[in-house]
């Protein structure tokens, strides 16, 4: 049958949920009106499931219970209503039933035959229905018969029910409450049907709010809101017909509560209904909703009205956001009651209020107000408030950066709110503070340093873009707090001057002359000749801003500061990003640019910016390599400059890779760069007269390529750095490449456990000189990709590492024994019994503990236990190609580690150490290669185990090579018996037994000792019990006691190893 009709196809639990609806308006119709022949509903449903469902023992029980036969009529029925309900009741609460899809059944049955005489037994059979659905919440077929039950009642009961919807909601709140999100969906959806009948909504929305307010957690507030939504809710993205009445009834209601509290978890409630109706509908179905938001918006202002308004503030902030406002209709009656709203009560200063309005003006203030004029008024009246908080008006004020025509329609009132705040008899100095950060915010959005070509056009690069008449006042508070650099520097002159350096160059226009560039250079060398660390880790990026700001004013303003104090100052700043910018900045602008040997100066930055050519940062390493670009070097001729052509030095080519971005498109681009710097290519482009560190740079900037997160990038560069580690003299490649090597592996080894937290992005001028530089101190590094990638490297060019094991030998024990932790992989880990133990540990198989590797957004994790072990793969790859593995550095200890890798549940594990095994090429092995790679492998595992013969009468292993042999095919069995799969352990714990009962007993006395050897720090052998207790009380350590999981895995496995020697004894 072709796949296409193939009409058995599985479906998930949450596929069928989502079919099931328990919405009346739906499946009604379908439901007949009148029995057949005269009967009851209740005998009809009875003899048609008993035909059906013949064998059910719980219906069996239930029919035996009742009198069948004398319920033809109604008028039985009638009389038998008691004992039916009764029963029924009965038989829904029985544990683990079958028969409860029927009993939903029955009981809708007996409602349709008794009528209005039902409702006297309507809650009791309701509330055995929804314990009942609680039992069999993970059975699709009985929630949509349970669910359909319940809204049949509902509809047949709906006059009794509407005339107390309290009581109704009472005993609907444990499954509007519900942890699952489609029970809370079934309820709303039966309840639906009711709410739409009632004529107490207002009541009602006051008293759900109540109970909602009451909940510990936020499930009774979705369902609440989930009953609203299907109330509202109609066909084809529509809303039903009287949506729009009820709406209203329901936001008058919200917005009317008195208490607080219950006001508020009303209007969250409606926040959430308002997220599920902008979901639902489409744009031309909107109007009915949001005309009623509107109306309550453009209602007559008075005090009572405050509350109400930032209600409805958030809840139209959250319709347009979705879809940045595309399901809103009518932005032009929102502006226009907004801009009401703010003239008519100039003193409102609610934040949630003041992010509608932010928001409104993004997203539609250019469509809505062409010229601009109605914007600049609602921003002129929300800044002209008196009772303002600065604060909020600032923050206001930021989020509309973006906002079309702001530099000609906002501007002028920032300035004009900025003067009156400045202007204040008791301005205090956090507002002078929050109003200079507000403009040098303005500024790095406006006029980012990354954008300002400095390096090309300097000073005329300055293009205000505000008029700086309208900020006078900003001016002279700027000119203030940079004179204040007398005083000394200390935290709260730097909150001044940090916005005041970064806003100067803006507050004149082109043709006038900026005040203050001598100060701005003073506050530079100030920085420069910093050696106490007053300016903190902040202090490269403000050096950079400082800069920026002196040659946006004067080309030649930085003249007379020589190139040498800025190297120092990167040295004390480690390279950092910041620093590293400020260089390539200002060199050439330097005083002593022409002074020194070009061929000096370059060597003497290569050994200052050697760091930042590793960096795991693409923005570092381009500005180190701009640096090194500048300087005019010579090259040997060669082709291009024979031809006429101009000359690349190696800088010029690393840094045109470095700034081609790494997209599908561009990445062939940045490795046709690399390649032209493989291992003897590079000469070509290397500056006369070089030395070692400079010759170093190209390897180093290819290495940091492995730090981006690029995978197509990474084969090709695995062959270009190659030619390195074989082109270039060993003992100068190892010089360079060891040190890398061992600083990615402390790197990712301490990822997390030293994070450092003190960045200069935690307080609010970290914050500001982060956004004015474009740096994210946050920013992590995959030092645990690097580190894999180098191990990686290292096994292409095995035969080279392994002239240099006394280098990584040390590694591979290290990352095994301190990261890897082999002792606790292989099943011999410890606990400590002191500590609280949270969650007892039932399961005979422990499973594996999950993989960390991922990383959350500023959070930097511990390598998890898959990085550890794909790099410790990586290592052994390396050492499973030496040709003399004898020779190797540490051998002896690194033979031991091999055996207990051995015991390692883990196939790659086991699969690199045979490998590495494999190497020393033992006769005992060499013959049962293919044997042991099939066992190895966890396909091939158990078919190999009844192939692989070693019984004596019939042993696929020869007798001279048993001796040697087994013990390594028992380290193998034992890792194999450690599976993490529970569904899998059984079944190989017996198939590993049967084969084990094919051992000599010395043969299988090594399996024994190496399964046991975890009891030997509790147990010895060839001592008495008495001495044995006694050492064990005086020894005990309850911090260090083997795991209690593992001596009761021992336990079980005892009990095969009785079971097997009564079956071979």
């Amino acid at each position: 049958m072709p796949k296409s009709e193939n009409r058995f196809q599985f479906v998930s639990f949450t596929e069928r949920i989502a079919r099931v609806t328990a919405d009346v308006s739906t499946w009604y119709k379908q439901v007949s009106n009148a029995a057949e022949d005269e009967s009851t509903f209740f005998y009809e449903t009875l003899i048609k499931c008993g035909e059906l469902e013949g064998n059910n023992e719980f219906l069996n029980d239930f029919v035996k219970a009742i009198p069948v036969e004398q319920l033809r009529t109604y008028t039985q029925v009638l009389h038998f209503q008691k004992k039916l309900a009764a029963e029924l009741e009965k038989h829904l609460q029985v544990e683990n039933s079958s028969a409860f899809a029927i009993l939903f059944q029955l009981v809708v049955a007996l409602a349709r035959d008794i009528r209005d005489d039902f409702y006297q037994y309507m809650w009791t059979l309701f509330t055995a229905i929804t314990n009942a659905l609680e039992r069999s919440k993970h059975d699709p077929e009985v929630l949509e018969a349970g669910f359909v039950a319940l809204a049949v009642l509902f509809k047949l009961q709906w006059r009794h029910i509407t005339k107390d919807m309290r009581k109704a909601f009472c005993y609907f709140i444990p499954l509007f409450g519900s942890r699952e999100n489609y029970m809370r969906r079934f309820a709303a959806e039966a309840f639906a049907f009711v709410f739409r009948k009632s004529n107490s909504v207002e009541k009602f929305v006051a008293f759900a709010a109540k109970k909602a307010a009451k909940s510990d957690d936020g499930f009774l507030l979705d369902g609440v809101a989930e009953l609203y939504f299907n109330t509202f809710k109609g066909v084809s993205h529509q809303f039903h017909s009287r949506a729009q009445m009820q709406f209203e009834l329901v936001l008058k209601a919200t917005l009317s509560i008195e208490d607080e509290t219950q006001r508020n978890t009303a209007v969250e409630i409606v926040d959430k209904l308002i997220k599920k109706m902008v979901a639902f509908t489409r744009k031309e179905h909107s109007k009915p909703i949001t005309d009623v938001l509107l109306k309550f918006l453009d209602l007559p202002s008075s005090d009572k009205r405050k509350e109400s308004v930032t209600s409805l503030a958030r809840l139209l902030t959250t319709w347009i956001e979705y879809k940045r406002g595309a399901v809103f209709q009518d932005y032009d009656r929102l502006f226009t009651i907004v801009h009401k709203i703010v003239r008519e009560n100039p003193d409102r200063s609610e934040s949630v209020f003041l992010d509608f309005i932010s928001l409104l003006l993004q997203l539609r203030s250019e469509a809505v107000d062409k010229n601009g004029q109605r914007t600049k008024e609602i921003v002129e009246s929300v800044l002209s408030a008196q009772a303002l908080n600065v604060t909020l008006a600032v923050n206001f004020v930021t989020t509309l950066t973006d906002v079309p025509g702001f530099d000609v329609n906002i501007m002028p009132v920032v300035g004009q709110f900025a003067e009156r705040v400045l202007n204040q008899a008791n301005c205090a100095r956090s507002d002078e503070v929050v109003v200079l950060n507000l403009y040098a915010r303005i500024c790095a959005k406006r006029r980012p340093i990354s954008t300002l070509d400095l390096m090309q056009h300097g000073s005329t690069s300055r293009r205000p873009f505000m008029d700086a008449r309208n900020h006078i006042t900003v001016r002279e508070h700027v000119i203030k707090a940079m004179d204040s650099l007398d005083a000394g520097v200390d935290q709260l002159s730097l909150e001044l001057l940090v916005p005041a350096v970064a806003i100067l160059p803006w507050l004149w226009r082109s043709g006038e002359t900026v005040q203050g560039v001598e100060r701005v250079v003073d506050i530079l060398e100030s920085i420069l000749d910093d050696d106490t660390s007053k300016f903190g880790p902040r202090a490269g990026a403000f050096a950079l801003i400082c800069a920026t700001t002196a040659l946006l004013i004067d080309d030649k303003s930085l003249a007379s500061i020589k190139r040498d104090r800025f190297l120092d100052f990167i040295r004390r700043q480690c390279c950092l990003e910041s620093s590293v910018q400020l260089l390539e900045l200002v060199q050439q602008r330097c005083a002593d640019w022409q002074e020194m040997d070009a061929v000096e100066r370059l060597k003497e930055t290569a050994e200052v910016l050697s760091s930042a050519f590793l960096s795991p940062h693409s923005v570092v390493r381009r500005a180190a390599l701009g640096v090194m670009a500048a300087f005019p070097v010579q090259l040997e001729a060669n082709d291009d400059e024979k031809n006429g052509g101009q000359q690349e030095s190696v800088f010029d080519v690393l840094l045109e890779a470095e700034s081609t971005d790494l997209t599908i498109q561009n990445y062939r681009h940045r490795l046709m760069l690399v390649r032209k710097l493989a291992h003897g290519s590079h000469r070509k482009f290397m500056p006369i007269g070089l030395d070692k560190e400079l010759e170093w740079i190209p390897l180093k900037v290819i290495l940091a390529q492995f730090y981006e997160n690029f995978a197509l990038l990474w084969p090709p560069l695995y062959a270009i750095a190659e030619t390195y580690a074989r082109g270039m003299p060993i003992d100068d490649f190892w010089t360079l490449f060891a040190p890398i090597l061992e600083a990615a592996n402390e790197r990712a080894a301490s990822s997390a456990m030293s994070v450092d937290t003190t960045t200069a992005g935690d307080d609010e001028v970290g914050a500001l000189l982060e956004q004015l530089v474009g740096t994210n101190s946050a920013r992590p590094a995959d030092d645990v990709t690097f580190r894999l990638h180098m191990w990686r490297l290292v096994s292409r060019f095995a035969d080279v590492a392994e002239r240099r094991t006394r280098i990584i030998s040390p590694m591979l024990l290290k990352l095994a024994r301190e990261e890897y932790k082999v002792g606790e992989s292989s099943g011999r880990s410890t606990e400590d019994l002191s500590a609280t133990i949270k969650e007892p540990v039932t399961e005979e198989v422990v499973e594996e503990e999950e993989d960390e590797d991922e990383e959350k957004p500023a959070t930097r994790k511990r390598p998890g236990r898959r990085s550890v072990t794909k790099a410790l793969v990586a290592i052994l790859d390396t050492f499973a190609q030496f040709q003399d593995p004898k020779s190797v550095y540490l051998e002896p200890q690194i033979a031991q580690l091999y055996d207990e890798l051995l015991l390692v549940p883990d196939e790659t594990v086991q699969t690199a150490v045979m490998k590495c095994i494999f190497t020393y090429k033992h006769k005992f092995l060499t013959p049962y290669k293919e044997n042991l790679e099939r066992l190895v492998s966890d396909k091939s595992f158990r078919d190999e185990l009844v192939m692989f013969s070693i019984d004596t009468q019939d042993s696929a292993v020869a007798e001279e090579h048993r001796k040697e042999f087994m013990p390594v095919l028992m380290r193998l069995l034992y890792g194999k018996l450690q599976t993490h799969v529970a569904s899998a352990a059984i079944p190989r714990r017996s198939a590993v037994f049967r084969f084990l009962a094919g051992c000599q007993p010395d043969e299988l006395s090594v399996f024994l000792n190496i399964l046991f050897s975890p009891l030997r720090t509790v147990a010895s052998t060839g001592t008495d019990i008495r001495s044995m207790c006694e050492t064990i009380q005086s020894d005990f350590d309850v911090t260090k006691v083997v795991a209690l999981r593992k001596i009761k895995r021992l336990a079980h496995v005892g009990e095969y190893f009785i079971l097997l020697s009564k079956c071979t004894g």
